[in-house]
């Protein structure tokens, strides 16, 4: 076995080469030492630099080469704390010494007196900072998400479907403001009541649409055991005014007006106990 360092003096921190050679006799084969864990918290002195490189031997040659790269970080000769070379055979496993050092000299001057301290630093800079911006577009920025939440909940609402008894109610006070009736124009008024009516039970009656006719609209109420026979003559009533260009009295209009209302108010009382059980399940 041989062994090698190359340089054999260097400075503190300087890289040196460690070269271990073993030549066997045929059969046999080397296993080569890993520098000393230093997980562990223990100081050492040399230092492995990466991975040792291992060369194996060609068919024709029976040494094996083993180059450390280490470093050292302590004055004087400094022993390389590598454990022994295990050489493998048929008759087991043997050992063998591996000693080696470095001379780690020192680039201070021999007289110690000579040695100058070097300057103090300045201290570290410490600069202050405004936060007052960072906070006031924090701030702008959670009212803008308040503002943003509030007018999305506003525009819910506005969107949100309306009750249709209380859409129809609406309609009936402002068609009733208009007093079309006293006016010169009953057919208007009552075509206007029934058609309040009409889009009520079409939105309320599950068999009714808006897309039918008053025929159809006041079969699929009647059968859906809702109203009375007044929502027939009604709706047969409002079919001739629009359709036929019947006329109307003042009189016959506002009865036609107050039915309407009358049935819309019924079927409204008639539907709140499927509503209530509905809501209890």
């Amino acid at each position: 076995m041989g062994v090698k360092t190359t340089p054999d003096t260097v400075t503190v921190g300087d890289p040196f080469i460690l070269v271990v050679r073993v030549k066997v006799k045929p059969g046999y084969t080397v296993e080569f030492p890993q520098m000393p864990d230093s997980t562990d918290g223990t100081p050492t002195k040399i230092a492995l630099v990466g991975q040792p490189l291992l060369e194996r031997p060609p068919n024709d040659s029976l040494e094996f080469r083993a180059t450390y790269k280490l470093t050292a970080w302590d004055v004087g000769v400094q022993p390389i704390p590598l454990t022994d070379v295990h050489i493998v055979g048929p008759q087991g496993t043997g050992f063998l010494p591996l000693r080696a050092s470095v001379f780690v000299r020192s680039v201070l001057p021999a007289d110690t007196s000579l040695h100058l301290p070097k300057a103090p630093r300045s201290r570290f800079p410490v600069h202050k900072t405004n936060w007052w911006p960072l906070i006031i577009l924090a701030i702008a920025a959670a009212l803008a998400e308040l503002l943003w939440w509030i007018y999305k909940r506003w525009r819910a609402r506005r969107n949100a479907p309306r009750d249709p008894y209380v859409v129809a109610m609406e309609e009936f006070k402002r068609v009733e403001a208009l007093q079309l009736a006293s006016k010169g124009e009953p057919e208007r008024h009552a075509v206007l009541m029934s058609e309040a009516m009409r889009v009520y039970l079409a939105a309320r009656v599950e068999s009714a649409h808006i897309s039918n006719t008053p025929r159809q609209l006041a079969a699929n109420v009647l059968g859906a055991g809702l109203a009375d026979e007044r929502v027939r003559i009604i709706m047969e009533n409002a079919e001739l005014l629009k359709f036929a260009r019947a006329t109307s009295t003042p009189d016959d209009a506002m009865r036609v007006g107050r039915e309407a209302r009358a049935i819309v108010e019924l079927v409204h009382e008639q539907l709140k106990p499927k509503a209530d059980e509905a809501k209890a399940a």
